[in-house]
């Protein structure tokens, strides 16, 4: 039985074909755990350009450090936009280290199969008056709730939460 990452409630409801609702939070999510390797093998050149987005890069941000599981993605980071981009999962990345200022999460936490963890990660490398800047889908947004189940950023395996 599935568990919610936010409240750990086993309390839940269909929501869509393939999506759960905790009945205790209202956290959206999907109906299965995919393992690392699925999520390494979907993110490649084709998600970013015609599978999911017609043109991922389109807007340029420069950046001090740039983490990806997409070896497309990392490719194009360092090559055309100079930035110093390593594939790696960024639990897996060793930030002991250093502090960061900032960490930017752009439309990426409803990709990642546990971002609970990814949040307690940034918590020990943000200093206390540091940010974390994130997007991402709302479900209750007018345009989801006319879209329902075909609103595309509810749509497993790409989106999981």
């Amino acid at each position: 039985m599935s568990t919610c990452i936010v409240c750990r409630s086993k309390q839940h409801y269909l929501l869509y074909e393939g999506i759960l609702r905790c009945s205790e939070c209202g956290h959206v999510f999907a109906d299965f755990t995919p393992d690392d390797s699925y999520l390494w093998d979907i993110y490649r050149k084709d998600y970013f350009f015609g599978e999911e987005y017609s043109n991922y890069v389109a807007e340029r941000f420069k950046f001090a450090v740039g983490l990806d599981i997409s070896e497309d993605g990392i490719r194009y980071a360092r090559e055309r936009l100079g930035v110093n981009a390593y594939q790696v999962d960024f639990l897996q990345y060793d930030c002991s280290h250093r502090m960061f200022d900032i960490v930017c999460m752009w439309d990426t936490i409803e990709h990642i199969r546990d971002p609970h963890l990814y949040i307690e990660k940034i918590s020990s490398i943000v200093p206390k008056d540091g940010l974390l800047a994130l997007t991402t889908g709302d479900i209750d947004s007018l345009l989801a709730r006319l879209q329902r189940d075909r609103w595309r950023l509810i749509h497993p395996p790409t989106h999981i939460h």
